[in-house]
């Protein structure tokens, strides 16, 4: 949800997350949390974005991997601002007034 703060008229739609790690769901489950509630105040294991243009995406992850860090491409903008749609969990929002909003879809 945090690709919404991003100040250019776009969405995101998210296609591919990593692994959580286990402490998430252990999280999730002793406190008795909520799948939206996880991925409005944890990122879910996803801890940094690039956003670069489609056919920079290759080229991107091979830099960020030959310097010893991994790289997953995530998904793609859309045309719709401000709203992020994660599929695998099946949810989407926005920031709506700076707060997150995340909602099954």
């Amino acid at each position: 949800l945090n690709l919404a703060r991003i100040d250019a008229p776009v969405g995101f739609e998210i296609e591919t997350l990593p692994p959580a790690p286990p402490v998430f769901s252990l999280l999730q489950e002793l406190g008795g949390v909520t799948d939206e509630e996880m991925f409005r105040v944890f990122n879910m294991g996803v801890g940094f974005v690039v956003v670069v243009r489609a056919g920079d995406a290759d080229r991107a992850a091979r830099v960020i991997e030959s310097s010893g860090h991994s790289a997953t491409r995530l998904g793609r903008a859309t045309a719709e601002p401000g709203r992020v749609v994660i599929e695998p969990a099946g949810l989407a929002g926005t920031l709506a007034g700076g707060a997150g909003r995340l909602e099954a879809v």
